[in-house]
């Protein structure tokens, strides 16, 4: 079991220095936006949601294995390699769909509602603190 922590803790580790990647970018503006969690199937949900709104993947598709290997870091099981760890679509208004395939192996327990969260990305570090002191 500690296993699964491992790597549900490491996958929100990849996933935060995602965000810190993105929130360096200068071009970057406060924006709200959706993240999904779908069971090995994102890439075909998100081309689904491509045909409906138009547009293009943000970044591409990214995939499990394209994550380097880092020490302490459980091996990736051959059948998550292909999986999606990220991908976004812009859709109406600005807003951003973004999504996840979320894999047992690495700690997810998949279930019907807990599958969509809502994301904040706000200008500046002080925002961020104030939203999330609430």
């Amino acid at each position: 079991m500690p296993l699964l922590h491992e790597a549900a803790f490491s996958m929100n580790m990849i996933i935060a220095i995602l965000w810190v990647l993105i929130l360096i970018d200068s071009n970057h503006m406060a924006r709200v936006s959706t993240y999904l969690n779908f069971q090995r199937v994102t890439e075909e949900a998100f081309t689904f949601y491509k045909s409906v709104f138009g547009g293009e993947f943000e970044g591409g598709i990214n995939r499990f294995s394209d994550i380097p290997a880092q020490e302490g870091m459980p091996p990736l099981a051959d059948s998550d390699k292909n999986l999606v760890m990220h991908i976004s679509l812009p859709i109406l208004g600005g807003h951003m769909l973004m999504g996840t395939d979320a894999p047992e192996s690495m700690g997810f327990k998949y279930t019907a509602g807990n599958n969509v969260n809502i994301n904040l990305e706000p200008d500046t570090r002080e925002e961020a603190d104030r939203l999330f002191a609430g």
